[in-house]
């Protein structure tokens, strides 16, 4: 008897002994993700002394150490399970849809009261009443077949939104011609928790002052506890993501500066929206400068994406170190709007980001039909009390094709030929696509500043262009894919350069993908003395119908302007319509 309790406690001091030292100890587990809806998590795990794990709803073993995707579709609580002989650890993992943004944001702003404080912006709302209309905002369009959508908001001269205001008062014309309103309502306090916006924060170069911004956005932010907003700050060289409010977005921002990549980073998160249940995106964009290093998308994917993702592209230009017409198009094309502010301005910022949101859930909504034919303009105007106020919006029926400024490949220091190691992923990815694509041709275009006599930045800009060359025959591109020219310091991007970035932007390797998609061939028409008049020359060849700008050159540190007609596939087709304009205009017109 004594012997069988000896072994029975042997037996249990064994299992007591093994039990503990086999037991299951997590060494990583977060156990909660946050994730747009659709978007695809991957859930990771090590457990100590675990001989395999079981995740809720799926057959397979995992290993102790391991990974598990899941596609969030709505806030899921999952049963993760480590296993061996003798313990069982259970734990749950959280995965949260944090990116969806409720539009009726009005009633959670601090100032939810009429204004009294001159503004041209949307601040507060008042009752008809005595208000009469200050100005009136086309703040989207929306286009389904023949069937036009118009949404605006009307404002007293304090920026209150007026409500109850007496619609027979708002009239649509285009070209001249009244069209007929089918029905105008004024929706309050819109609760459209389909929609998500994101903001986007332009981090290149120019933005000088992001912290100031940054800071201001993130008090703007507290002001809407309840809602998670997701923040993207972009350049070409680092992309930040925020949520707020699990992210203090007020942190310091990196300081790596880079160039501006709108394009590519607008596609690449339009690419990745999944659209159910008539979900919209709202995409909220603060840039200081004009797209200059997508190398690979431009305007038009990007609007054309847009629109299939039910996505309106609102932009807001702080300065004047951007070009607006491709952020013009944008806004347009997409249903959005464009804001204007000065430079440095962050109330005026602020307000126009405040007015995006409060204009999602107070507005009127205008409905009528008519046959879009390429692009439409439309003018809408409130007119009382002997005031007319107006606003114009363009409804585009397809994409069109936008004249990009220029495309930086590299940049360089003062005097220098030595390539800089941020822009070398920029060469994987061109050589890349080069190769794969053997028709293509690459023109490679050096600048320089004036670092020395007319005939010495010419060669440096020669060289310039001439390294890029050699690193990308160096990755595997075939030397009669590349063309190289040098512009000298004859086309400065800031002719007056006061900032070492302006500097820096001046000393740069462009590029210019001559292939017929891309419409490369270009007629010159003439050189003129100052900006008005080679501007005034570009109006008149759009009103003659075809597609003009202008680019300033340096000559003897003068600048002179060259205006270009441009969206030639082939040179043989410029070269017919350089005949055909010297013969009817008499000039001598050359074709590039």
């Amino acid at each position: 008897m004594k012997k069988n309790s000896v072994i029975f406690l042997l037996l249990v001091g064994w299992v007591l002994f093994y039990g503990c030292s086999h037991k299951i100890v997590e060494r990583q587990f977060d156990g909660q993700s946050l994730a747009r809806k659709g978007e695809t998590v991957n859930i990771c795990w090590e457990f100590d002394k675990a001989d395999y794990v079981l995740v809720q709803g799926e057959k397979k073993q995992f290993a102790a150490n391991d990974c598990f995707s899941f596609v969030a579709k709505e806030n899921t609580k999952l049963n993760i399970t480590a296993i061996n002989y003798f313990d069982t650890l259970s734990l749950v993992w959280d995965i949260i849809i944090k990116d969806r943004i409720k539009t009726g944001l009005f009633d959670n702003f601090s100032e939810t009261s009429k204004s009294y404080s001159p503004s041209n912006y949307f601040s507060g709302i008042d009752d008809a009443g005595s208000n009469y209309a200050n100005q009136i905002k086309v703040t989207s369009y929306q286009l389904d077949e023949s069937n036009i959508i118009v949404n605006f908001i009307i404002l007293d001269e304090y920026g209150n939104f007026i409500s109850n205001y007496d619609v027979n008062n708002i009239s649509i014309t285009s070209e001249n011609n009244l069209i007929e309103i089918e029905s105008i309502e004024e929706v309050g306090n819109n609760d459209n928790d389909n929609t998500n916006i994101y903001f986007f924060i332009d981090n290149s170069y120019p933005a000088e002052n992001i912290d100031y911004f940054f800071t201001g956005i993130a008090n703007l932010f507290n002001q809407l506890p309840e809602y998670s907003i997701k923040v993207v700050v972009y350049n070409s060289q680092n992309t930040e993501e925020f949520v707020f409010p699990e992210d203090s977005i007020d942190e310091e921002i990196s300081k790596e500066k880079g160039l501006n990549n709108l394009y590519y980073t607008f596609y690449h998160y339009l690419a990745n929206i999944i659209n159910s249940n008539n979900e919209e995106y709202l995409f909220v964009n603060l840039a200081f400068s004009g797209d200059n290093s997508s190398l690979f998308v431009d305007a038009k994917d990007v609007a054309t994406l847009a629109k299939e993702k039910r996505c309106k592209i609102y932009n807001i230009i702080s300065g004047d170190a951007a070009n607006t017409h491709s952020f013009l198009y944008l806004s347009q094309y997409t249903g959005g709007r464009l804001y204007f502010t000065e430079k440095d301005d962050r109330d005026e910022v602020i307000s126009a980001i405040r007015e995006i949101l409060l204009s999602q859930s107070y507005y009127y909504s205008a409905h009528f039909s008519y046959e879009i034919s390429g692009n439409t303009k439309f003018i809408l105007k409130a007119s009382d009390n002997n005031l007319n106020c107006q606003d114009e919006f363009t409804v585009f029926a397809e994409p069109e094709e936008q004249y990009s400024d220029y495309q930086i490949l590299a940049l360089f220091d003062y005097r220098s030929t030595e390539l800089l190691d941020s822009f070398c992923n920029n060469l994987d990815m061109l050589a890349e696509v080069a190769i794969n694509n053997p028709g293509y041709t690459i023109e490679l275009i050096g600048y320089a500043e004036i670092e020395g006599k007319e005939t010495d930045t010419k060669n440096l800009a020669q060289y310039r262009a001439q390294i890029v060359a050699d690193k990308l025959i160096e990755l595997g591109v075939s030397p009669s894919q590349l063309r190289v020219v040098s512009e000298g310091s004859s086309k400065p991007i800031y002719y007056l350069s006061t900032k070492d970035w302006q500097k820096l932007y001046n000393r740069r390797v462009e590029i210019r993908w001559i292939t017929p998609d891309d419409l490369p061939y270009e007629i010159i028409d003439n050189i003129y003395p100052s900006e008005e008049i080679a501007q005034n020359k570009v109006n008149i060849w759009k009103e003659r119908g075809f597609k003009s700008y202008y680019e300033r050159y340096l000559r003897n540190n003068m600048p002179y302007y060259k205006v270009k007609l441009w969206g030639y596939a082939t040179a043989e087709e410029a070269e017919k319509v350089r005949k055909m304009l010297s013969k009817k205009y008499k000039g001598n017109f050359q074709v590039r």
